[in-house]
């Protein structure tokens, strides 16, 4: 009945998990990697995604939240 929801949490911990590798971090350093984990989530296409450059960017969860095309930037890199 929850796959959506169940689905969603496994995502986020997939992402946790490769970011963090199983390190301790500080609250700061945690809630700059939520805020990844946001972004990684929010940026994932709903519809279609063409291989070809011509077309326009896929409808993502980004562009109904700020009603405008975000940008795709690359997650930071944490050491």
């Amino acid at each position: 009945m929850g796959g959506v929801w169940e689905r969603m949490i496994r995502s986020v911990r997939q992402i946790l998990k490769d970011t963090l590798k199983e390190r301790l971090v500080s609250d700061e350093v945690l809630l700059t990697v939520i805020a990844e984990v946001v972004n990684i989530l929010n940026s994932r296409p709903l519809t279609h995604n063409s291989d070809s450059p011509l077309d326009e960017q896929p409808l993502a969860p980004d562009h109904l939240l700020h009603l405008r095309p975000c940008l795709g930037l690359p997650p930071g890199v944490f050491d």
